[in-house]
């Protein structure tokens, strides 16, 4: 299954930053909040060189992301794994992506190593493109909140984000961790809602950037060097 294109504007806030997006967004806008909150987690991969970092370093429009998204905290079971091609061009950005069944349930009581094989097994037989040998590289856990309004503009805010550096042979909740202390807040909406949404950022204030959760974490870990 495929995501149309849609634009992805990104904004890292620190406690003060957020201080004036949260009054902004529900005192001065009609945004609402669309769905309960729920924990997101992200097992990242990549090749030996690191093409998907190299991409993003040296800002080449057109890049993918390949990743293994699934839903819960380590204390419930982990549920509905969805393999993930996510593809960047510029600012714009879509999905490819699948169920994984096979692990539904199960992520809890399988090493990494099982995890890719599974995965990558299922993404094959797919034929969505994996021309790659790719091999885990990080994984990525957060809170996100939903908000919406009556234009179908959306923004999530991603929270209590923690890194997690992963080693085939262990358990997907038994790796080294690292906490990143900044909220992202990310507007998504179609292309032809382009306007309205500068318009209704400008009383803001606070600017937008490029930022990637997946470089954060890989130079927390001293894998990359990226601020």
């Amino acid at each position: 299954m495929s995501d149309d294109l849609r634009y992805e504007i990104k904004l890292v806030a620190n406690e003060i930053n957020f201080s004036v997006f949260n009054k902004w967004l529900h005192i001065e806008t009609d945004f609402f909040k669309k769905y309960p909150d729920r924990q997101i987690n992200s097992l990242y991969f990549d090749d030996y060189n690191f093409s998907c970092v190299k991409d993003n370093l040296s800002g080449i429009a057109q890049r993918r992301k390949y990743r293994l998204r699934w839903y819960g905290s380590n204390e419930e079971e982990l549920s509905d794994p969805i393999f993930e091609i996510k593809i960047k061009n510029g600012r714009l950005g879509s999905k490819k992506y699948f169920n994984v069944p096979e692990l539904n349930n199960k992520l809890n009581n399988l090493k990494i190593r099982q995890i890719q094989e599974i995965a990558l097994l299922k993404n094959k037989n797919k034929k969505l493109f994996f021309d790659k040998d790719l091999n885990p590289s990080l994984i990525v856990s957060y809170k996100r909140n939903y908000f919406e309004n009556n234009n179908d503009i959306r923004i999530t805010v991603d929270n209590n984000i923690i890194f997690s550096d992963p080693s085939n042979e262990k358990l997907i909740q038994n790796h080294d961790q690292a906490v990143f202390n900044k909220r992202i807040i990310e507007f998504k909406f179609s292309i032809n809602k382009k306007d309205y949404v500068s318009r209704i950022m400008k009383d803001l204030n606070i600017v937008p950037s490029r930022h990637s959760k997946y470089l954060s974490g890989l130079a927390m870990f001293g894998k990359v060097n990226y601020l």
